[in-house]
């Protein structure tokens, strides 16, 4: 399934099921609080800490960075899948998968996180 942002002409091929995509429409639209479209620091922010992670401010930023294709500072709909499908990879092990999320709050690259 390819998702497609028509503001920006964007794709974003995933592999996922048609179910998959809307469990992201779901996630995207209950997130996105203000009802503006994308996804702001702050409500990236309350979605992370729902999930029980408390990353900076700093770290939030980073992660809304690491996929900003437009560098507007929020996510839009394709770049919050991005986001997703790179934290849900069916083709990665545990291990990356867990690699991968410490390496966004690592981002001083210490092998720490404060």
């Amino acid at each position: 399934v390819s998702v497609i942002n028509a503001e920006y002409g964007e794709a974003v091929g995933i592999n996922a099921e048609y179910g998959e995509v809307q469990e992201y429409e779901s996630a995207f639209s209950k997130y996105d609080v203000n009802k503006d479209g994308v996804i702001s620091v702050d409500e990236l922010a309350d979605l992370l800490e729902r999930v029980g992670l408390r990353p900076s401010e700093k770290e939030v930023v980073e992660m809304i960075n690491s996929v900003d294709a437009n560098n507007d500072g929020v996510l839009s709909f394709c770049e919050f899948v991005k986001l997703m499908s790179r934290q849900h990879n069916p083709f990665t092990t545990p291990k990356e998968q867990f690699e991968s999320v410490f390496r966004v709050f690592d981002g001083n690259n210490t092998g720490k996180i404060k």
